[in-house]
């Protein structure tokens, strides 16, 4: 695969419970200052893409002002999320803020939420520090990157002028064995690798039960826009997530990418060994907007979407 076929990262899917959906989605309004851009059901269309049984269930589509990609989705479903690295797959969302330090104090004060991550600068490969981050776990039991770039330049991703919290800019998916775990990304939808490290982290060492001063590898991988997903490799084995197979991995889920090269996509997938979880459907409802979308499940049993981007947006 010489190019990337798909564009940006578009959506972070979380299981919800029923019964705590709504007041979750009033946490992301209130807390990071999203919008509500759709709250309805699942829908026929793409229960069938998804292969999930129940189209009646809830969904809430959640952004920040004036971005059309990194939104948060949820959806609820019956499992509970599972504990932060417990599991390998989508492991955590990572969000642009403008001042994590404050942005953290206000979390705090908020009892659905539980900080598992100070803010602290992030410098690698000996470099000044780039970011400064703290890891939140969500009311859905979702793990959370607050982070703040401190890097100038005008590629990173940041918050929408005016907004104090933008979009999702990092996927972060969890494995041990990236040179065989990453053929969709790489062989499928043809994402760069463009930065190899290692580095520990104390969070992610501390919550997973790791010693201190283990060094993570991680790769990042990009796609053609500004977003990126990183890959965070752990020592030792970590189980599948379990779930029913009519369900969605719970917690954090499923990461939607849009592309302009929709057909290429899909093609690329399944050549690469990955047949769709089903078939690929045409959906009105925000963010598809009349286009299609698909859904594979990678060897990590992660949850992978193509949205298809139509007319100017797929230029």
């Amino acid at each position: 695969m010489s190019r990337p076929l798909v564009d940006d990262l578009a959506i972070g899917t979380v299981t919800a419970h029923p019964d705590v959906i709504h007041e979750a989605a009033a946490l992301y309004r209130n807390l990071f200052g999203y919008v509500t851009l759709y709250a309805g059901c699942l829908g026929e269309g793409l229960a069938r893409a998804w292969s999930v049984s129940d189209p009646e269930r809830r969904v809430v589509l959640l952004g920040a002002p004036g971005e059309d990609r990194g939104m948060v989705r949820l959806v609820s479903g019956p499992c509970p999320a599972p504990a932060p690295f417990s599991t390998q797959g989508w492991t955590a969302l990572e969000i642009t803020v403008r001042n994590v330090d404050e942005l953290t104090e206000t979390v705090r004060q908020r009892h659905e939420f539980r900080i598992n991550g100070e803010p602290v600068d992030f410098g690698f490969d000996g470099r000044p520090p780039a970011i400064r981050a703290s890891q939140v776990v969500g009311p859905c039991g979702e793990q959370i990157y607050l982070t703040q770039v401190l890097a100038s330049g005008t590629d990173h991703v940041r918050p929408p002028p005016g907004c104090e919290v933008g979009a999702v800019f990092v996927a972060v998916l969890l494995c041990t064995d990236p040179d065989r775990q990453l053929s969709p990304y790489l062989r499928g939808l043809g994402f760069e690798a463009v930065w190899k490290f290692s580095t520990p982290v104390d969070i992610i060492s501390r919550e997973a039960g790791l010693p201190p001063d283990h060094a993570f590898e991680f790769t990042v991988l990009s796609p053609r826009g500004g977003t990126r997903v990183e890959v965070d490799r752990f020592p030792d084995e970590r189980p599948l997530r379990s779930h029913p197979g009519d369900e969605l991995p719970p917690g954090f889920g499923m990461a939607s990418f849009y592309t302009g090269e929709f057909d290429a996509a899909v093609e690329g997938m399944r050549l690469a060994g990955y047949p769709s979880a089903g078939p690929v459907t045409a959906v009105g409802t925000p963010p598809y907007n009349g286009g299609r979308c698909v859904v594979f499940t990678g060897d990590l049993g992660e949850k992978i979407e193509l949205i298809e981007r139509q007319g100017e947006e797929a230029t």
